[in-house]
């Protein structure tokens, strides 16, 4: 029962509320020197993976850190990432770029979009939202799952 309950909500591990490509709207910027690589998001989703929430709340935004301490991300991890077990598959599908998001200040956003496959849950979108800092680096802002 637990089970058929949990796959039925939408997994959501991020500051954020759902985003959706779809609410961005006029919002998306075209692809440009300031693009991102997929392998840093991958890079950061390892932790993730590895329910190493320590590692990616170090790694994430600054305002991900103001929005969520790290005992809350730990608390999130645990409860909501670790119960769908391994990544058996995860490939990337798309990447949008956007100078506005729903909720959080404007900046340069980049949205990707993996379909993916765990040992718990099949068939799985996860949607990973990065802001570029200040100091140039890309940062994880939001990442959510359904």
């Amino acid at each position: 029962m637990h089970q058929r309950v949990f796959s039925r909500r939408v997994l959501l591990i991020s500051v954020l509320s759902l985003i959706s490509l779809a609410a961005i709207g006029s919002t998306l910027l075209p692809a440009s020197t300031t693009t991102i690589s997929v392998s840093t998001v991958e890079n950061w989703l390892y932790h993730v993976d590895a329910h190493d929430s320590n590692a990616s709340w170090q790694e994430a935004s600054s305002f991900f850190q103001e929005k969520l301490s790290k005992e809350k991300w730990e608390t999130i991890v645990k409860t909501t990432r670790a119960p769908i077990g391994t990544v058996i598959r995860r490939r990337h599908t798309v990447t949008q770029y956007a100078s506005h998001l729903p909720g959080i200040p404007d900046g340069t956003y980049a949205i990707l979009q993996f379909h993916s496959t765990f040992t718990g849950k099949e068939s799985t979108v996860e949607t990973v939202v990065f802001s570029k800092e200040s100091d140039g680096q890309w940062r994880a802002i939001g990442y959510s799952m359904k």
